[in-house]
């Protein structure tokens, strides 16, 4: 039988892109409009969620980040309205961007699932023995500075670069040729935590996919791993030990604790059901907590359950504590307190 959090599959197909742009500009020579254009590629591949790089809307960043919240499936954007610092040789703006990662990931929940995916202007190379975990035996090229940085924020916080890691032409790896030397490059990643490198099927570039841009599309495929939260347990319940009414002591003394506070507790004018019922539950539930031995911790006592079942339980388990305290019932014990009030109504 099993007794641990419940595990469900969810198959996820994301993408990251930079599209330069998505401003349309008047004297294009495209007359179909850049924003269509996107959308319908990303439809014609079936994308769930895109990361698009270089977007160049008003008030927004270049890049955006997605975060993948468990157990909620709600995703983040983050947007930094900053330059992107892989995009640039200023090296502040590189160690702005990066602590802006560093953050986001420190405050994150180590169970939460984590995709980075974007344009880092990065290149790793294909050294996966001094990389272990976060590169693949299946990279590409030689590594840079950006690629440096990149290798050093993944190594921190145990993620792996998921471009690398799947065997395949190079032309389903590289993202980005340069314009002069008419070499191939890999810029664009797909990143997850290293634990999760399971819920990756496939990372892969979709050359098809076209939108007037200089780069291609990174496509990757998941089957998510999901847990369900645990349910919190409340706290123990206490739960009456009827049993230990068999003991000669205890019996009496509970006979005797429980005529004293009937006696003692306060007369009221209002004699309803209701009323009477409570003051005796509460005269036994305390008197059962100062005898010893009559009171036990369960998680199946008299929880605050609401139902015709869970009340008729509740006196049932009352009836008992009474009867074999020498109490015939609940309903004898209220008429019997019942014509002892009525004595002090004017």
């Amino acid at each position: 039988m099993e007794t641990g959090p419940k595990k469900s599959k969810q198959d996820l197909k994301v993408a990251c892109w930079n599209v330069r742009t998505m401003l349309e500009k008047a004297d294009s020579s495209h007359p179909e409009r850049h924003s269509a254009l996107i959308a319908h590629e990303l439809s014609r591949l079936s994308i769930d969620i895109a990361a698009l790089s270089e977007v160049h809307f008003a008030d927004e960043g270049s890049q955006r980040m997605r975060r993948w919240l468990h157990p909620l499936l709600v995703w983040e954007t983050i947007i930094w309205k900053m330059p992107v610092g892989c995009r640039t040789h200023d090296s502040a703006d590189k160690g702005n961007f990066y602590s802006a990662l560093h953050r986001l990931l420190n405050n994150t929940p180590a169970n939460d699932k984590v995709l980075i995916l974007g344009d880092f202007n990065a290149r790793v190379g294909r050294n996966s023995e001094a990389w272990k975990g976060v590169l693949g035996r299946h990279g590409i090229g030689s590594c840079n500075d950006n690629g440096r940085l990149l290798l050093e924020f993944c190594t921190e916080h145990q993620l792996a670069i998921t471009n690398t890691i799947f065997q395949q032409k190079d032309h389903l790896k590289t993202t980005w040729m340069h314009p002069w030397s008419k070499h191939w490059h890999l810029l664009d990643y797909v990143l997850v935590r290293q634990r999760d490198l399971e819920d990756v099927l496939h990372t892969r570039v979709m050359p098809s996919a076209e939108c007037h841009t200089d780069h291609r599309l990174v496509h990757c495929k998941l089957k998510l791993q999901l847990k369900s939260k645990p349910k919190k347990k409340g706290n123990p319940v206490k739960k009456l030990n009827v049993g230990s009414l068999c003991r000669e002591e205890v019996k009496v003394k509970f006979q005797a604790d429980l005529q004293q506070k009937l006696d003692e507790s306060p007369c009221t004018d209002d004699t309803t059901p209701d009323i009477l019922w409570e003051n005796q539950k509460t005269a036994i539930f305390k008197t059962s907590e100062e005898v010893p031995n009559m009171v036990s911790e369960s998680q199946c006592g008299f929880r605050a359950s609401r139902g015709t079942a869970a009340d008729n339980y509740k006196k049932s388990a009352l009836n008992n504590v009474l009867a074999s305290s020498g109490i015939t019932s609940v309903k004898a014990m209220i008429l019997r307190n019942q014509m002892r009030w009525s004595d002090h109504i004017v």
